[in-house]
């Protein structure tokens, strides 16, 4: 978000974030392809483990929301389901694009 004072975006959140020792975020929301792709691209760009939970979300474009979709893959975010978040949380699986990411690679395996 950013913030009327500065021409940066607000790092209250990313503080927050940190000081709770959070390192894995999961998106999700109104619109899939604008404001979701938006906080999601600004997750990865802080460093933060990012999965994107495409059954609660919903877009305006279906063309843009695979396209959100193809760039947020070669980003290592983890486009999932909400019963897989639910295994995720539960500690029952752990995204293979979070592996990647801690692992340093740059795309993805297929």
């Amino acid at each position: 978000m950013r913030s009327p004072d500065e021409n940066s975006y607000s790092s209250e959140l990313e503080e927050l974030l940190r000081s709770e020792s959070i390192d894995a975020i999961f998106v999700c929301g109104l619109a899939y392809d604008i404001c979701v792709a938006a906080t999601t691209n600004d997750a990865v760009d802080l460093g933060f483990l990012t999965a994107l939970i495409a059954d609660c979300s919903k877009g305006l474009n279906t063309y843009e929301m695979r396209r959100v979709d193809e760039e947020l893959s070669q980003r290592n975010v983890a486009i999932l389901n909400s019963e897989s978040v639910l295994r995720i949380v539960s500690g029952n699986l752990f995204p293979w694009q979070w592996i990647c990411s801690l692992a340093g690679l740059t795309t993805s395996p297929d």
